[in-house]
């Protein structure tokens, strides 16, 4: 290491971070990644012909605002219609549940159709009033409930409402009727359709990206393990130091914090109120069969199935698996120690789905996680983070990014935030 002093640091070689690196005017400046190679969680990693995301990541361009990014590197990236099912009581139905009650057996769809119209109008402002006041009982016990609790880990009812429900398609009244009746089958939902690099990965999106930058600047195993606020330094293994002007950082806030030294005892309070939820979830290279279905991914509400999403990378990208062959992922409701144990759980519910006739069509699996993969918007969330987010501008230490800023975004949202953030510094 030469450089030992920079205007901006950036912690984390990301999409965000390299992103924001590249539009910067300013060449003083410095990107630490804890990693061999640049990416992040939008890294690619290929294993016995296999490539794997970290689950499905997949970049979701708002019309007009994030145009720029499809010109952005020299990758060709497909425009992809989203596929989605929902695995329910032993079958596969369309996706979203709320306009495809046709889907449904005669006594369950009028009970949500009926719960529906008499739908309550809660004041409370817990996810689980909004959805309910949204939605009705019915939609809400057999989908809403149970797959939100999957996902987030906790009840719907600790959790705030306006937060959670962004990512909730809510239709009007007569696209539920509608599709009671002979299911809506139009596509909603902010992830109706994304992009994907044809005849590639994100990891190549990523290397692309980073390889617009100057790679004297990148260090790469430099993981950060102390932040001295007073001093303005950053430190790594073996007592390496950095001194920096502005931080900016893209990882995880929970674990940001836990590195800065000499805290504030009430910001550290607020620190340790961060819920986040740490994703699970297994690589699975399977051997393709007659039945596979053919669906990008599936929702799966049930509380006996330890999975609450499945999808299949090799559907949008085929050259992500050999030929023959399909890429998964399965995004787990429950910790599990090790593959075998996680194997186990789900091996029941592949078969059911078609997707494998028996463990010898499993070639390849690997559990791994994500911490702080979801913030968890509990009754501390807004405060906790308007605290901690006021004092980190005071000592010019700037959150950027999904995990940085705790909150849920798209990789397209956070790459046009680190372009604004960069052109907002230009021009202080």
């Amino acid at each position: 290491m030469q450089k030992k002093s920079t205007k901006y640091l950036i912690a984390g070689a990301g999409l965000s971070g390299l992103t924001f690196a590249d539009f910067l005017d300013s060449d003083d400046w410095l990107i630490i990644e804890k990693e061999r190679l640049p990416g992040g969680y939008s890294a690619t990693d290929c294993q016995e012909g296999f490539c794997f995301d970290w689950t499905g990541h997949w970049l979701h361009l708002k019309k007009g605002i994030n145009d720029w990014i499809r010109d952005y590197t020299k990758l060709h990236l497909q425009k992809v219609e989203r596929k989605a099912k929902i695995w329910f009581r032993g079958n596969y139905m369309p996706y979203p549940f709320q306009t495809n009650l046709a889907s449904l057996d005669r006594s369950l769809r009028l009970e949500c159709l009926r719960e529906f119209l008499q739908r309550p109008r809660l004041e409370g402002n817990s996810f689980a009033d909004v959805l309910l006041s949204n939605f009705g009982r019915g939609i809400y016990k057999h989908f809403l409930l149970p797959y939100n609790s999957k996902l987030w880990g906790v009840s719907p009812e600790k959790m705030d409402g306006e937060y959670a429900m962004k990512y909730v398609p809510r239709p009007d009244e007569s696209a539920v009727i509608e599709g009671a009746s002979k299911g809506l089958g139009k596509a909603l939902g902010y992830n109706n359709c994304f992009y994907y690099p044809r005849r590639g990965t994100m990891g190549d999106f990523c290397h692309q990206v980073a390889s617009r930058l100057d790679e004297s600047n990148l260090y790469l195993d430099w993981p950060l393990t102390k932040v001295d606020l007073d001093s303005k330094t950053a430190q790594s293994r073996g007592g390496q130091q950095i001194n920096y002007e502005k931080l900016v950082f893209t990882f995880s806030l929970a674990d940001f914090m836990s590195l800065c030294h000499s805290l504030p005892p009430r910001i550290k309070q607020y620190s340790n109120q961060l819920t986040g939820r740490k994703i699970y979830f297994l690589d699975l290279g399977i051997k393709d069969n007659l039945y596979a279905r053919h669906f990008h991914w599936c929702y799966i509400p049930e509380p006996q199935y330890k999975v609450y999403r499945l999808g299949q990378y090799s559907e949008v990208e085929p050259s992500l698996a050999p030929a023959g062959c399909r890429s998964l992922y399965l995004e787990l409701s429950s910790p599990f120690s090790n593959t075998r144990e996680a194997l186990e759980a789900v091996e029941p519910l592949l078969k059911e789905m078609n997707l494998i006739n028996d463990s010898k069509d499993i070639v390849f699996s690997r559990l791994r996680s994500i911490s702080d993969g979801y913030a968890v918007p509990d009754n501390n969330y807004y405060q906790a983070r308007k605290e901690i987010f006021s004092f980190l501008k005071k000592v010019d230490i700037i959150p950027l990014g999904r995990f940085a800023c705790w909150r849920y975004s798209s990789m397209g949202e956070d790459m046009h935030r680190a372009r604004e953030l960069a052109f907002s510094l230009n021009n202080s």
